[in-house]
């Protein structure tokens, strides 16, 4: 009988071990950092809202960075929002196309929003969301055709980019007029330059 309880208790205080350092080390970790992170969220004034974790959404976000400029990232995929924590951005996981989810983000306080989706429907939609939302924001979004970019327009966007476009240009300038882009990259503070400029 001595046995059998000194056994069950070194089982009992293992068993408390393993299922505190699970808590504390995994899950529960994540939800406290998230949940402060979520408070100071909420204290964010005059940030830019970037929809969208994608290749042109992680491009916006070190441009933010490199300008000391705050901003948080709405991105409903669980492996994106893994990486934007890994990152230490502010984050929130859902749909921008839905109101809460905006409303969450502060876009009422905010000073910009970028949409940065691959889908030309996605980025209507978010815009059109966010134009209700707040009347006042300066709204950047990217299109893939023409057509689209109306679209975005008459939705609410102030700015339509269209990558493919922009790319077209720099390349030709590239073999035409390669001191140009050079001064391009100057003015933009693209790369690796020793002159910055800004508005």
């Amino acid at each position: 009988t001595a046995i059998l309880v000194v056994f069950n208790l070194g089982v009992f205080a293992y068993a408390i071990t393993i299922i505190s350092n699970l808590f504390l080390e995994g899950e529960l970790r994540t939800f406290l950092k998230d949940y402060k992170m979520l408070r100071k969220i909420k204290a964010l004034k005059n940030h830019t809202i970037v929809c969208g974790y994608g290749r042109h959404g992680k491009q916006v976000c070190e441009e933010l960075l490199k300008s000391n400029h705050p901003f948080l990232v709405i991105e409903p995929n669980e492996a994106k929002v893994e990486e934007l924590r890994q990152q230490q951005f502010y984050f929130i996981q859902g749909d921008a196309t839905h109101d809460h989810v905006l409303l969450s983000a502060g876009i009422q306080q905010a000073k910009a929003a970028v949409v940065t989706y691959i889908e030309n429907a996605l980025n209507v939609y978010t815009v059109l969301t966010a134009r209700h939302l707040s009347p006042q924001l300066n709204i950047v979004t990217r299109a893939s055709d023409h057509t689209t970019e109306k679209k975005l327009m008459r939705a609410g966007a102030n700015h339509v980019v269209m990558t493919e476009v922009i790319g077209g240009f720099y390349m030709a300038t590239l073999i035409n007029q390669p001191n140009v882009v050079e001064f391009f990259r100057i003015i933009s503070n693209m790369g690796e330059v020793a002159i910055h400029f800004k508005e």
